[in-house]
């Protein structure tokens, strides 16, 4: 069996954010397709005011999209000659902005102007008042393992998510048992190519068990993470377990660059559907690293 039930929103510990996103105008979030197009809505008809952003300190779905939404709404403002009328804020319940610290820099230099950032800050409770407020406020719900999955003790850590060894991805108590994805423990970003190089490891390790042997794939926690830095930049990350990072390209990623971003949005999506999704990205890593040289 293999556990691959995701995360699911908690918008529910946040109290009063599900009545405020259907009810609230300058409320919304882009972590719900039924939120989405609201989020933009609130960006186009922001004229003054506070813009927050906030980051939950649970583990989330791309811990970057909840910077992407802050610096595109900054760009967005400036290019609409709103950015003079806007104090954008961007909360985060984290420690650090972003784990690896060769990215962490270069989106602290980014955001150090116009955006104001305050590390373990949160909310808690949205309030009625927060309707009659100028300005936006987007919310990145808190989130947990499937409550499938969180509520079975027997195949869930204390965390609840899938209780498997972190490099064979195999359950520590049951062997024919796999986890893969979101649902895995969280000490990696989860992501879409993280699920990718996880599908190649538990298919390896699946085959060697239907042989009689022992898993013989270990997992790195490889993960990568664009980071959306305004309308035609992007910031490359891609890092293991050990928040060390294992780029694929032969440029320093950790730079924003039209490159990154022309890769971001017309080349990793397809790289996604015809490898990634089909558990093919190890194909995919050591294709790229056939072109890298050493810097």
């Amino acid at each position: 069996m293999i556990l691959a039930v995701g995360l699911q929103l908690c918008i529910q510990r946040v109290k009063g954010l599900s009545g405020a996103l259907d009810d609230f105008r300058n409320v919304c979030t882009i972590y719900s397709p039924k939120y989405a197009e609201k989020t933009f809505k609130c960006l186009k008809d922001f004229n003054r005011g506070v813009a927050l952003f906030t980051c939950p300190k649970t583990p989330i779905k791309c811990l970057s999209a909840s910077l992407k939404i802050c610096f595109i709404a900054e760009d967005y403002f400036r290019r609409n000659d709103k950015a003079c009328e806007a104090e954008i804020l961007y909360c985060s319940g984290l420690r650090k902005i972003f784990p690896v610290e060769v990215y962490e820099k270069t989106i602290l230099k980014v955001i150090k102007h116009p955006i104001r950032y305050a590390a373990r800050h949160t909310s808690d409770e949205l309030r009625r008042s927060s309707a009659d407020l100028q300005g936006i406020m987007h919310v990145t719900p808190p989130m947990s393992c499937a409550e499938v999955l969180r509520t079975c003790k027997e195949l869930s850590n204390k965390y609840g998510y899938a209780d498997v060894n972190l490099q064979t991805l195999q359950h520590k108590m049951y062997p024919n048992i796999f986890g893969l994805g979101d649902c895995t423990p969280g000490i990696t970003n989860k992501t879409s190519s993280a699920v990718g190089a996880q599908s190649q490891i538990v298919y390896q390790n699946v085959l060697s068990i239907f042989r009689g042997k022992y898993p013989i794939a270990h997992y790195d926690g490889y993960t990568a993470c664009p980071v959306v830095t305004g309308y035609g930049t992007c910031i490359l990350t891609e890092f293991d377990y050990n928040n060390k990072p294992c780029e694929s390209f032969p440029w320093k990623q950790n730079s924003e660059s039209r490159l990154n971003y022309f890769l971001k949005r017309n080349v990793l999506g397809k790289l996604y559907w015809r490898y990634n999704v089909k558990g093919k990205s190890n194909f995919n890593r050591n294709l790229l690293k056939m072109f890298k040289f050493r810097r």
